[in-house]
């Protein structure tokens, strides 16, 4: 048999060429924060050319800011975290449940946080494939957290409600993660999902920029490819909003920090001296992502 024997590499590389939303082969290149991307011209979805490997990816998340913080400041970072959780429950999904008690799986749980701040009202259970955090999560909510990846979760519940904060960007393939989490939902089941939004106004004023640029983040959507995609998988969009992050005002002066901002950090050290101030401080900030609620239909 004569012709060219195509590799699985090639194979890979040839269907990263191709958007996972809409199916288009016509992108063009873009080069953001020090990425190398490639965007949809039909679409819009963004994607990185070259995926980071598992060794790269563990790196990243063992030098995570975030668990620094906490670390250091357990206190107002989780007080930060349920107060943001639960105003995002109360105003765009609690309205849309339609039953008491609801089931609910959050997938890429971290230390539990959300479910913490809905388990009074819910059933709550949990996912994360990262070790650490799963831990902090069965110790918070017992043993109805997995260790484990979506894609490798076998169980026979069902529910209700799955959620997705800030976690499909980071997946290879987010259709596959949307196909999954369909499958576990009960008949009319939603499934909430929050990512940075590409038609954000802190993505156009920041351009190439925008600090969700980074390299743990594999995708970059915006509503209208999301909205592809869960459609793909048998869901439909019934609600949608922006996000607005509760944040503490010394936990947003440490960020700043951490990602040394060229604009901000002249500014940081005359800050320094109000650290007590700032730790008494929270309030809503414009996050740049896009929420939306979709229903099971099929």
């Amino acid at each position: 048999m004569s012709g060219t024997v195509i590799n699985d590499a090639h194979v890979e590389e040839v269907q990263r060429l191709q958007c996972i939303a809409c199916g288009s082969q016509q992108t063009r290149s873009r080069s953001c924060s020090g990425l190398d991307l490639l965007e949809c011209t039909k679409c819009g979805l963004q994607w990185q050319k070259s995926f980071p490997d598992a060794k790269e990816l563990e790196e990243i998340y063992g030098e995570y800011f975030l668990d620094a913080f906490e670390a250091e400041y357990p206190e107002i970072y989780k007080a930060m975290k349920l107060k943001g959780f639960r105003l995002v429950h109360d105003s765009h999904i609690r309205p849309f449940l339609c039953v008491d008690k609801p089931s609910v799986l959050d997938v890429g749980c971290g230390g539990g946080h959300y479910l913490l701040s809905i388990c009074d009202e819910c059933n709550v259970f949990g996912v994360d494939r990262d070790a650490t955090a799963a831990e902090m999560a069965r110790q918070a909510l017992g043993d109805s957290v997995w260790h484990s990846s979506l894609e490798e979760l076998h169980t026979e519940q069902r529910f209700d409600l799955i959620t997705m904060f800030d976690f499909i960007e980071h997946v290879f393939s987010p259709v596959s993660a949307i196909e999954k989490a369909a499958e576990l939902l009960n008949a009319n089941g939603k499934l909430f999902i929050s990512t940075p939004n590409t038609a954000s106004l802190s993505r156009r004023i920041t351009g190439g920029r925008w600090l969700q640029y980074r390299r743990e983040h594999i995708y970059y959507m915006n509503l209208q490819n999301l909205r592809t995609m869960l459609e793909r998988c048998g869901l439909q969009i019934v609600h949608t909003a922006s996000r607005a992050k509760y944040m503490n005002l010394y936990y947003l002066y440490m960020h700043c920090k951490a990602y040394d901002l060229p604009l901000i950090k002249p500014v940081l050290p005359a800050l320094s001296p109000f650290a007590g101030i700032m730790k008494r401080i929270s309030f809503s900030i414009p996050a740049g992502e896009v929420m939306v609620l979709a229903r099971k239909t099929t």
